[in-house]
């Protein structure tokens, strides 16, 4: 029988139907306002009508951004899902969920996603679930792209305006964005504000080698995701860690010193066994694993 995975991000969207695996752009968070809607449309975008007549009766997993499990948002999802598709279950969880199955393959541990947004998950042996962040970019995320974005997008339009001292990151910006003084309309134009926020960390990561600024926002980014992950691993009583997500995009900059915070907290950074879209492969058809009361499920 065909299977979904879906690993759906605010940037990404990774799908696998049956052994093949396709790569499409992200989509708003499950718990914004047509969040359901927004992902259908993303996964039926990428995988195309004939793809999708395979999927009548398979068994599906959609792990995305912004889900809380049991929630009705969740449930909404796979009730879309299996209309649309006719499949013939639907499981809905965290995309940090689906990346910790696949990181540790069901194993306890602690994982720590940091893409767009930012979000550590432990598991501890008995099975507790422990989740620290992920509460998106107005409440926290920290450390995340979107965060590092905006950050250097905050020194700049206090630069512009005389709030603070001048920074690379003024000009860095008024190239990306356009006029200073229009920014947050340039944001919340494109519709996704995390993402477009979160593609200025690239820029503000390559400034850092030679702006004060830059690197200050580089620096609390690092240690703001190694407080997350050791307090999620401390939380599973558990010292290996895993980095999963594109920030590891950024390289050494950013990766050195979250490394170092963490040997300083006595974690072990261990090398992810999978990626989420594995850990969503999984979720489709097992129902055994410790993650079970993070992850929602509609059966036909």
């Amino acid at each position: 029988m065909t299977l979904l995975a879906v690993d759906i991000g605010k940037t990404t969207c990774r799908v696998r139907v049956g052994d093949t695996d396709l790569v499409g752009p992200g989509a708003v968070g499950l718990a914004d306002p047509d969040g359901s809607e927004a992902l259908l449309r993303a996964v039926l975008d990428l995988i195309g009508a004939d793809e999708a007549r395979r999927l009548v009766g398979a068994h599906a997993c959609v792990a995305s951004a912004g889900h809380l499990a049991g929630d009705t948002w969740a449930e909404s999802t796979a009730h879309r899902f299996i209309d649309k598709l006719e499949l013939g279950s639907c499981a809905v969880t965290s995309d940090a969920i689906a990346a910790h199955v696949g990181a540790f393959a069901g194993a306890p541990g602690a994982v720590q996603a940091a893409g767009t947004g930012s979000i550590a998950v432990g598991v501890s042996t008995d099975g507790q679930i422990h989740v620290v962040d992920g509460v998106g970019q107005w409440l926290g995320d920290e450390g995340s792209g979107a965060w590092i974005g905006l950050e250097g997008l905050r020194a700049a339009a206090r630069a512009h305006d005389g709030r603070g001292p001048d920074s690379a990151l003024r000009t860095a910006a008024e190239e990306a964005y356009g006029d200073l003084d229009l920014l947050a309309v340039a944001l919340h134009a494109s519709g996704n504000v995390p993402q477009a926020a979160a593609r200025f960390a690239t820029t503000v990561c390559r400034l850092a080698a030679d702006d004060d600024l830059a690197s200050s926002i580089i620096d609390r980014a690092a240690q703001a995701l190694a407080l997350t992950a050791v307090t999620a691993a401390r939380r599973s009583g558990h010292q290996e860690v895993a980095l999963v997500g594109g920030l590891q995009e950024l390289g050494p900059t950013l990766l050195d010193p979250w490394h170092r915070h963490l040997a300083d907290a006595g974690m072990l950074v261990v090398p992810a066994r999978g990626s989420a879209l594995d850990g969503a492969a999984t979720l489709a058809v097992r129902r055994d694993l410790p993650h079970e009361p993070a992850v929602t499920r509609v059966d036909t």
